[in-house]
């Protein structure tokens, strides 16, 4: 079994690191979509103010238009890094995990991930 790789507030990430947050709000809700299993890749933002609705000094900024309050995010981890990357030509661009990666990336948001009927 390895290291829990989730980190909790207090703990916080240095600002300006993407890392992978859990949302503790809801997902789209989409059919189909399980509660609970909402995470994104942001990064932490020092807020200059404190917004009226952001109980923290800091947000959480993704890649595009969205960002969260720092109440919203109720776990964050580093992001798992990839096989080495290699030159290759323009047109690709998937970088895969390896085994290993994945099953310990897996393994890291499993918790968070609610439980089917099937499942139980």
């Amino acid at each position: 079994m390895t290291d829990n790789p989730w980190k909790f507030p207090p703990e916080l990430p240095r600002c300006g690191k993407y890392v992978l947050i859990h949302l503790n709000n809801d997902n789209w809700i989409d059919e189909g979509d399980y509660n609970g299993a909402y995470f994104q890749v942001a990064k932490r933002v020092k807020d200059d103010y404190k917004e009226e609705n952001n109980d923290f000094s800091y947000s959480w900024e993704t890649f595009g238009p969205d960002s969260h309050f720092g109440q919203d995010v109720d776990a964050w981890m580093e992001i798992p890094k990839g096989a080495p990357r290699k030159r290759r030509p323009k047109r690709e661009k998937h970088h895969p995990m390896t085994d290993e990666e994945a099953k310990m990336f897996w393994e890291a948001i499993k918790p968070f991930w609610p439980k089917d009927d099937a499942d139980s």
